[in-house]
């Protein structure tokens, strides 16, 4: 093969090319010879001198594909209606691979019309076919042909002919989905070059289809409704569905009318026909039967929109039942410490949501109406204007936990601050829950009543969590200072007693808590106490003052307590009592009896003090009158002698100075102040909040000025602790 340019007879040249590309596009065999020979005469023409025979090669190659293609449309239009299909998918076929293989053969045609017409610039279905003045590759040429010659001819024919085979059918959709592979991918390939390649797929191929599913849906939904069993419509219409879209995936159906398919399908099995899928929503949620409501769930979540009556239903039941359970926790005596009433809510929690995981699939909607509902049942008001009662029965839970110590039901592990935890998480007063378990806290670190210290850490983890940093910090200043007292402090002193060579009578130990940290009663600068308890006092201000200069000592005497040994019954006894309580039965050891008077005098304790311990002393029998007019406080006077009991006697040789008065009343009195003191914090939060957006904006309307106010306050509430010191 010589590549010099020379003259060539076109028409000699093009009668050999022709017998070759005739074999080549009819897919017959073509041997190596006449390729090569064929090749090369192409070359010629494409080179020749003086004059290129380019645009005659195109148009007579274009003439020659008109030819082929107008022998196989008379073939196919001689074939009956239910072979046509098939027919017109093997012709495609061959023609496709025969235009294939034209386009190699003539491949330097190609390349040299890119170089001197720029082909890749132009739309091909904007080029005529025996246009020379833009001329496409051979391959496109071939595909436009197809497309004039054959498809806008015969399509119709075949797409009818194929739908109208395939609906005679029982299980038609899923034959016509693998059959009508083939003729989709003609129609895509024959405009692939084009702007947008699915126009002619979509008018020709899927109006028609997608027409005949969307009755073929409307049939079989009807045929359902007929049969009046609504679990076995929900279960029906899901299977439908799961199986359609199985099929539309894995069979031949092009990816963008899969999702037009699944929705034809959707619109007839489901929101057609919403009125009738909610209708039971009630019944089923009620008796709450799990497989109806899966597969509503899974029907419902497929139309936007739809799956609000369900939500709905699934958040009112879930709070009537809680309301229901919560009632009647609360009706019953809190003498369980609140154990049932965590215990019901983490019950009702647990199961809830053990039923949006399997029932729902874990839907975040459901998981977000659940957790409105707990919310709803946890801080149920028994009148309007009352706080809820769950920040107390929860701080009391804990505090008996922390104590006593409680076996969790829903974990095996006994954890129970996860139900604490839970339970918390629905609270809204999160800041009256605040001021009662700091209260609580601070008596148990103090009195040394805590069952674990790791305990009390996870448990204030777990708060910071929830609330963030500023919520504990005091909680987390109140663990710090117990640590920092037993470790370093006391430790510090017995070294100080050592190196003065100094001696306590008494076993003393002290606790340093920061002021503002702890929920306690505003200290007394002077100390009422007995000369025996005055010493170690002293002796550990004076270590203190040394240690730590510039930082002053405020005894708290009402948080002190402390034990004495009464060697003067019949069998030794160790009372546990308060320092003010200690205070005047020291003074006893100088004499068994006392006036009132003397008390007042060696206790320097206020009157009125003196009298409520007094009275708590006779209630338990540690001391007793010595007038017989006298029946109680009321009607002691300065005078009265107060005479120790040498006859006391008890089960217990180790007991506490307990009061007699109604716990439950003391309690209720408790509760109404931290309500009170609550909503005093509250409004000082409210203020500070109009305070600080008046001072950025200056000017604003007043709803603007409201909006904004609460949303500062939500925002603060959310995550910061409340009370006047923070602010």
């Amino acid at each position: 093969m010589s590549l010099r340019p020379r003259q060539v007879n076109f028409q000699d040249t093009w009668r050999h090319v022709q017998l070759t590309a005739n074999e080549i596009v009819s897919v017959k065999p073509v041997t190596n010879r006449n390729w090569s020979d064929c090749f090369s005469d192409i070359y010629s023409l494409c080179v020749s001198y003086p004059d290129c025979h380019l645009e005659q090669l195109y148009n007579s190659t274009c003439d020659l594909l008109i030819d082929h293609v107008t022998r196989l449309r008379r073939k196919l239009l001689q074939v009956e209606g239910q072979h046509l299909p098939q027919v017109y998918t093997d012709s495609w076929e061959n023609y496709r691979e025969g235009a294939r293989y034209l386009n190699i053969l003539y491949s330097y045609f190609n390349r040299e019309f890119h170089n001197q017409n720029n082909l890749s610039t132009c739309d091909p279905s904007d080029i005529q076919p025996n246009s020379s003045v833009h001329l496409m590759e051979i391959y496109q040429l071939a595909m436009k042909l197809w497309k004039v010659e054959m498809v806008d001819h015969v399509i119709s024919l075949v797409v009818q002919a194929t739908l109208a085979e395939f609906n005679k059918e029982c299980n038609w959709v899923v034959e016509m989905c693998w059959h009508i592979a083939p003729l989709t991918m003609s129609l895509v390939e024959i405009e692939s070059e084009k702007s947008s390649p699915l126009q002619l797929y979509e008018d020709t191929l899927e109006a028609p289809l997608l027409s005949l599913f969307s009755a073929h849906c409307k049939q079989y939904s009807s045929q359902l409704l007929e049969q009046d069993d609504y679990s076995n419509y929900l279960l029906q219409a899901g299977a439908k569905l799961d199986e359609m879209r199985g099929v539309f995936s894995t069979s031949g159906v092009h990816p963008s009318t899969q999702a037009k398919l699944a929705a034809v399908c959707e619109e007839h099995l489901i929101r057609d026909h919403l009125g009738y899928l909610c209708s039971g929503v009630n019944t089923i949620m009620k008796n709450e039967v799990k497989s109806d409501l899966g597969n509503l769930c899974r029907l419902l979540c497929c139309v936007k929109g739809a799956l609000h009556p369900l939500l709905t239903a699934f958040e009112e039941h879930v709070k009537s039942k809680g309301m229901a359970a919560v009632v009647d926790c609360l009706d019953r005596k809190q003498g369980d410490a609140g154990v049932n009433f965590v215990t019901t809510v983490v019950s009702m929690h647990a199961h809830y949501v053990n039923m949006v995981v399997e029932v729902f699939n874990g839907h975040c909607s459901f998981q977000c109406a659940l957790d409105r509902a707990c919310r709803m049942f946890v801080n149920m008001k028994q009148a309007p204007l009352l706080h809820s009662k769950a920040p107390f029965i929860l701080s009391r839970y804990c505090d008996h936990a922390f104590r006593k110590g409680i076996r969790s039901t829903c974990d095996r592990d006994g954890n129970w601050i996860n139900d604490a935890t839970t339970v918390f998480k629905f609270i809204d007063d999160k800041d009256l829950f605040l001021k009662c378990y700091s209260k609580a806290l601070a008596k148990r670190l103090i009195h040394r009543l805590s069952r674990s210290t790791e305990a009390e850490e996870d448990m204030i983890l777990r708060l910071r969590r929830t609330c963030g940093c500023q919520y504990v910090c005091r909680l987390q200043r109140m663990l710090l200072d117990i640590s920092l007292s037993d470790d370093d402090i006391m430790d510090k002193f017995a070294t100080y007693l050592k190196s003065t060579d100094s001696k306590l009578d008494v076993s003393f130990s002290a606790l340093v808590l920061q002021s503002g940290s702890w929920p306690l009663a505003a200290a007394n600068p002077c100390i009422p106490m007995a000369t025996e308890l005055v010493i170690p006092l002293q002796m550990f201000e004076q270590f203190y003052k040394r240690q730590f200069s510039g930082k002053g000592l405020t005894w708290i005497m009402a948080a002190s307590s402390g034990e004495l040994r009464m060697t003067y019954l019949d069998k030794p006894y160790t009372v546990c009592a308060p320092a003010h309580h200690m205070s005047i039965l020291l003074a006893f050891n100088s004499s068994l009896c006392h006036s009132i008077s003397f008390l007042l005098e060696h206790t320097n304790l206020e009157e009125m003090e003196l009298m409520k311990t007094i009275q708590l002393l006779l209630d338990n029998k540690l001391l007793l009158v010595n007038e017989e007019n006298c029946v109680c406080v009321g009607d002691l006077t300065s005078s009265s002698q107060l005479v120790l009991n040498t006859n006391y006697s008890n089960k217990r040789t180790r007991f506490k100075v307990t009061s007699f008065d109604g716990h439950d009343a003391i309690q209720e009195v408790e509760q109404t102040q931290m309500q009170s003191g609550v909503d005093v914090d509250r409004k000082l939060i409210l203020q500070a909040a109009v305070v600080r957006v008046m001072k950025g904006r200056r000017v604003l309307q007043h709803s603007a000025l409201v909006q904004e106010c609460v949303v500062t306050r939500c925002l603060h509430c959310l995550h910061c602790s409340l009370g006047p010191v923070w602010l």
